[in-house]
């Protein structure tokens, strides 16, 4: 709310216009509020006590109001909406609050559009759901099922032909701010798809284009994973999940030996859960490699080809599993190692002496477990 440091207007503007286009719900902004005689501080309060719904829009500053108004929708037990603007940096107080939130499963938006389409599909989403809580009269509430009530939707996700792809590509302006000249990007990419180099797919959700991921061939058994990007209002739908398999199951059709993407600093923390789970690991972090003040996190993934014999399961796990991931491993018995990461995720020297034991046998799965000198 303080100018001076953030201005959301335009966000706030579209999640007020989203709010107002359904006809049972009226929102209340204090900026939008005519003039009162009360303090500041009790108008804005005397909402949050009177409101069926609290929404809050944080971008890079949390400010003394904003965290007064949510502990209060807090205090009173109001649900609570929460979307996060993606932003390059945040201050202090706004990441610590964020790391906080455990709450509610908040959202994630890139542009005023993006964050309307989510704010009325989450508002309708909880008037639904707490209709009866709400007290809404019977009259209203079966005029809301009938504007909400959904069509059965088609998920497919399919390879892009060299032609389709700048109009594809168009589909997703939030791009542009995440990579730097991104259309003479997408324009040098085409004959790339042409010769075989690079290959794209679409992820389709229903009538619209939900997710996009572009690969480039950079030597060979090598393929970097350039794009990987779903409209924030579609997450959840298992999209992310799909359009990832179908990178990967190319790969090894492809006989590829490792697949690795970067992810910018902030999309870290939006990626990691989804490649830690299809066996990506850091593999270390670049600076500035595509723009000033900017980190990346280097994720890779090993593709093994061909059969593995039994007697070549101990160098196995010892190659792919410890050594390739940053672990020096030790061995210390039969089917048993003891490992430790030396280095840390920016090359420093780890001051902490955890080590990782590491048992498997041929009838029995392998487990884990942290010991401590």
């Amino acid at each position: 709310m303080d100018k001076r440091l953030e201005d959301l207007a335009t966000e706030r503007d579209a999640a007020i216009q989203a709010i107002s286009s359904l006809r049972i719900t009226r929102p209340w902004a204090f900026e939008n509020a005519p003039a009162s005689s009360d303090p500041p501080v009790q108008t804005y309060l005397e909402k949050v006590d009177e409101c069926d719904l609290f929404v809050l829009i944080l971008g890079s500053e949390l400010t003394d109001p904003v965290e007064r108004e949510y502990q209060r929708a807090v205090s009173l037990g109001k649900p609570r909406l929460v979307f996060i603007k993606n932003v390059s940096k945040r201050t202090p107080r706004a990441t610590e609050w964020l790391s906080k939130r455990q709450d509610v499963k908040y959202a994630r938006f890139y542009t005023s559009d993006d964050l309307a389409d989510q704010v009325l599909a989450a508002v309708t989403d909880e008037v639904v759901r707490s209709h009866r809580r709400l007290n809404l009269q019977k009259k209203d509430f079966e005029e809301l099922a009938a504007a909400v009530t959904s069509q059965p939707v088609t998920f497919m996700v399919r390879t892009i032909e060299a032609h389709e792809l700048k109009e594809i590509a168009e589909s997703f302006p939030e791009l542009h701010s995440l990579y730097p000249d991104f259309e003479n990007w997408i324009d040098g990419k085409i004959p790339e798809i042409g010769r075989g180099r690079a290959s794209a797919f679409v992820a389709r959700y229903g009538q619209e284009n939900a997710g996009f991921a572009l690969v480039v061939d950079k030597q060979q058994g090598v393929r970097k994973l350039s794009t990987l990007y779903m409209k924030p209002r579609y997450q959840g739908l298992g999209i992310g999940p799909r359009l990832l398999y179908g990178v990967i199951e190319q790969a090894a059709r492809d006989k590829i030996s490792k697949l690795y993407v970067t992810v910018s600093e902030e999309r870290r923390e939006q990626l990691e859960g989804l490649l830690s789970h299809f066996g990506f690991y850091v593999e270390g972090v670049s600076g500035r490699r595509y723009r000033e003040k900017s980190w990346e996190w280097v994720w890779s993934k090993r593709l093994v080809h061909g059969l593995l014999r039994k007697n070549d399961i101990s160098k196995f796990v010892r190659r792919y599993l410890l050594e390739e991931r940053g672990f020096v491993a030790r061995r210390i018995g039969s089917g048993l190692y003891e490992a430790r990461h030396r280095y840390d995720d920016l090359g420093g020297l780890r001051q902490d002496t955890s080590r990782l034991l590491v048992a498997f046998s041929g009838t029995s799965r392998r487990t884990c477990a942290e010991a401590n000198e």
